[in-house]
């Protein structure tokens, strides 16, 4: 019984040290997917050759989270198998099918409870602002400096076959009087344009980084290449300009 209480505490210890590195990774500015995964297999010592693996291993601060999510998954490894070997090496005390009884309710229930989202939240939020104290991670918060709170984030949108972007200009489209912004553009085979210009034609399967409000980027997606298409962009327009207008009148009133 020792060994399978042991046993526990180190998966336990292992959940924690894989969602501080997680959230570490977040506050770096990796998405919350991302950065999950990757402290997941940083912890399970596995690699994956991807876009995601390159960004962090180029920024020196989540080389270093990632070096500590490895040296410590490889500590727990090692400590689980001498635990497990503890179990079995007590057979003679306790049956085998009562140990593993015994062991698989107990992840379960581990598994169960840290699978309910006020517990990983306040998880999170204790591991974010003990983060955030220690100075262990260089912060930015992105979500305040991308208002997402009020409901502008960055996506990314493909431009389709029949999308009403394709085969344009960005100055014909004039996305920006609906209050879109396009950061940049990554071609079909990979060339990425930094910094895209009003001439900067759309081409199909282009992926556009945009920023703006998330129902805007979520109907843009969905434009229809005719009349129709033009018609929602020139009511995208005005409701963006009634918008500012709004957030103007606000800025004018006294302190």
């Amino acid at each position: 019984m020792p060994a399978l209480i042991s046993l526990l505490i180190i998966i336990t210890i292992s959940y924690v040290v894989v969602r501080a590195g997680a959230v570490a990774l977040m506050l770096t500015g990796l998405s919350a997917e991302a950065a999950s995964f990757q402290a997941q297999s940083a912890f399970m010592g596995v690699g994956f050759t991807t876009a995601e693996s390159e960004s962090v291993v180029v920024h020196p601060v989540r080389r270093r989270v990632i070096r500590i999510v490895m040296l410590i998954g490889y500590v727990a490894m090692a400590s689980v198998f001498a635990s497990v070997m503890a179990a079995i090496s007590s057979e003679q005390e306790h049956p085998w099918g009562e140990i593993a009884i015994w062991l698989l309710g107990l992840i379960i229930s581990m598994f169960a409870l840290v699978s309910l989202g006020r517990v990983r939240n306040g998880l999170t939020q204790m591991l974010k602002y003990a983060l955030k104290k220690s100075g262990a991670v260089q912060v930015r918060d992105y979500e305040e400096l991308l208002r997402v709170d009020k409901g502008y984030s960055i996506s990314y949108i493909t431009v389709e076959r029949k999308s009403w972007m394709a085969n344009r200009s960005l100055r014909s489209l004039r996305l920006t009087d609906e209050g879109v912004l396009v950061l940049n553009i990554v071609r079909e085979g990979g060339v990425a344009l930094a910094t895209p210009g009003a001439d900067t034609r759309l081409e199909q399967e282009d992926k556009l980084l945009c920023y703006g409000l998330e129902f805007d980027l979520s109907r843009l997606v969905m434009r229809p290449a005719d009349y129709k298409g033009d018609s929602e962009h020139k009511l995208a327009s005005e409701m963006h300009r009634a918008r500012q207008s709004v957030e103007e009148s606000h800025d004018k009133e006294p302190a």
